[in-house]
C-alpha cells in the first residue's frame, strides 16, 4: 500500500513539476513558480521514503527538506530563472 501511494505521490509531483518548469516559469509570477516547484520537491521527499518504506522519521524529513530547497534551484540553473521576463 505505502509503496503504491508512494509512486503515485512522485508521479503527481513529477508531471505538476513539468508543467510548472516548462509551462509556466516564464508566464507566472516568481512566487508562485517558487512556491509550486517547493511544494513538488517536498512530495518527491515524501514519496521517496515511502517507496522506500524503511527509512526514519530523521531520513525521511532530511530527504523532504532538502528536496524542497534544491528542486526550485535545479529549475533554474537548469531552465534559467524564474517567473515573468522584465520587458
Amino acid at each position: 500500500m505505502h509503496r503504491t501511494l508512494g509512486w503515485a505521490i512522485v508521479i503527481t509531483a513529477a508531471a505538476v513539476a513539468f508543467a510548472a518548469a516548462l509551462l509556466y516559469r516564464t508566464r507566472l509570477p516568481f512566487g508562485v513558480v517558487a512556491v509550486v516547484l517547493t511544494a513538488c520537491g517536498a512530495a518527491f521527499g515524501v514519496g521517496g521514503a515511502l517507496i522506500e518504506g524503511e527509512s526514519g522519521p530523521g531520513q525521511a524529513t532530511a530527504a523532504t527538506v532538502i528536496l524542497a530547497v534544491l528542486t526550485p534551484m535545479h529549475v533554474h540553473v537548469v531552465l534559467g530563472p524564474l517567473g515573468r521576463r522584465r520587458a
